[in-house]
This record gives structure tokens, C-alpha cells and sequence, in this order.
């Protein structure tokens, strides 16, 4: 999430949230998430190129909603 849809959110008048911080979107639990989220954090780990990494996470993740924050983190920041 960046600045932007912070705002869109909850409006212009919220403090800055910086990277190292969460928001709190919902009080229900989501075990998928924590899942994915644990899957992510393994395949991040790994040694192989981060196009692997990704089509890894995508394959075990077949018909399910990702975004693209979890892909950013199985990448480890990194772009091509």
C-alpha cells in the first residue's frame, strides 16, 4: 500500500505510515493470508533467481487473490 491509498482510505488527515508499519484493515482473522504470507517468507529464503521465486509463489497460489505486496516481499525488493 503507498501514500495514495492510505489517503484514499481514510482521508488526507492520517500521520505518514512508514514502510515498517501495518495497518490494521480489518478485525477479522485471515488464515489464508498467514499462510500465503509463511509460504512467501520460505520461498524469499531459497536460493534461485527472483523469477523463480515468483513463478514458485504463483503456482502454489493457483486461484487465489495475491497482491502485489506479497510479491514485492517473495522478490526481496527487487525489479527487473
Amino acid at each position: 500500500m503507498d501514500q495514495e491509498d492510505i489517503s484514499a482510505l481514510f482521508g488526507e488527515d492520517h500521520p505518514r505510515i512508514k514502510l515498517d508499519q501495518y495497518i490494521l484493515l480489518s478485525d477479522k482473522e485471515d488464515r489464508d493470508a498467514a499462510f500465503r504470507w509463511n509460504l512467501a517468507n520460505g520461498i524469499r529464503k531459497e536460493r534461485m533467481g527472483m523469477r523463480d521465486k515468483i513463478l514458485k509463489f504463483l503456482r502454489q497460489n493457483v486461484g487465489q487473490e495475491i497482491t502485489g505486496e506479497e510479491l514485492r516481499y517473495v522478490a526481496g525488493n527487487q525489479t527487473e
